[in-house]
């Protein structure tokens, strides 16, 4: 008895309406490594405004990247680059009474994006002959420099597997449009880094709600 006492007098749990996210995701695109797989870090708030709606932030980091690029007979390439995007989403939960799919969510809104890029290549350091004469060709470096900020658009797709009333696992795939430039330099290579493209990304993340 002193027991469903106790139980009468807890407040009731409310429905949660502010979620915060931690995660991680490999991602691929034009401020990737040669375009190759990086990890991308993840951490978002969002809040929902109804059962099938919500709003949500985010914050993506690819760290410092070093690449080098096996030397050859004309070059030797290294590459550095640091890569920030911010997104502003609204998520929609299309099949909130199904009973299978009533994880799925679509939404989509508007990124922005930091990018820090560094490149040098060296071309040349060899013999060349010819009869009698030979030239020595010095090794000549060329750096490639660009810092811009660019402005587009992100849509997501994920699947919430709720672990318990507080926490889900999440699986994401989101692919982010830029097309924008607003703000940059670009030293030496015309096509290096013009502050148009874009990365897609696929991964995991835990959400806490409350």
């Amino acid at each position: 008895m002193a027991q469903d006492i106790g139980r009468t007098q807890l407040p009731p749990i409310r429905p949660a309406s502010n979620h915060i996210v931690w995660g991680g995701s490999i991602a691929a695109g034009d401020g990737t490594l040669g375009g190759s797989g990086e990890p991308m870090f993840t951490m978002m708030y969002s809040r929902s405004f109804a059962s099938v709606l919500e709003g949500e932030l985010a914050v993506h980091y690819l760290p410092v990247q070093y690449w080098r690029k096996p030397p050859g007979w004309y070059e030797d390439f290294r590459y550095i680059t640091l890569t920030w995007i911010f997104d502003g989403s609204l998520m929609v939960q299309p099949f909130a009474e199904s009973t299978f799919l009533q994880g799925f969510r679509i939404g989509g809104g508007l990124s922005v994006r930091y990018l820090r890029a560094l490149s040098t290549q060296y071309i040349g350091n060899g013999l060349s002959h010819n009869g009698t004469d030979t030239t020595f060709y010095p090794n000549t470096r060329v750096a490639n420099y660009a810092v811009n900020s660019s402005i587009g658009a992100n849509i997501k797709l994920d699947y919430l597997v709720p672990l318990s009333p507080r926490v889900d696992l999440g699986f994401r795939a989101q692919a982010v449009l830029l097309f924008f430039p607003f703000e940059g330099v670009i030293v030496q290579g015309s096509t290096f880094y013009t502050g148009r493209g874009g990365l897609g990304s696929a991964g995991v993340y835990l959400r806490l709600n409350w």
